[in-house]
């Protein structure tokens, strides 16, 4: 990708491998509840409609929950065993 997304103030772009870092589009931020994570979207992530596509949403998802289980186990490995979705609406980038 190209163009370079802005991170907000108080955000920091995540540096990740593989699926998830043909995103580039995660950022986080610790907070005293613990970390927060964001997906900033552009239409680089849209499908052929020029709606959100519903694998990125999956793939935010699917990496968000895991990061929140590696920091709360104290950094143990996990994986996805089972992941279900159903989406209510469209939405645009």
């Amino acid at each position: 990708m190209s163009q370079e997304l802005t991170v907000p103030e108080g955000w920091k772009r995540r540096e990740m491998k593989g699926i998830p870092a043909s995103m580039e589009a995660l950022c986080t931020r610790k907070t005293e509840q613990g970390f927060q994570y964001a997906l900033q979207v552009d239409e680089r992530h849209a499908n052929a409609q020029g709606m959100l596509h519903g694998g990125v949403l999956m793939s935010f998802l699917d990496h968000g929950m895991s990061l929140i289980i590696w920091e709360a186990t104290d950094r143990a490995f996990c994986s996805t065993v089972h992941l279900d979705s159903h989406f209510l609406a469209a939405v645009r980038p």
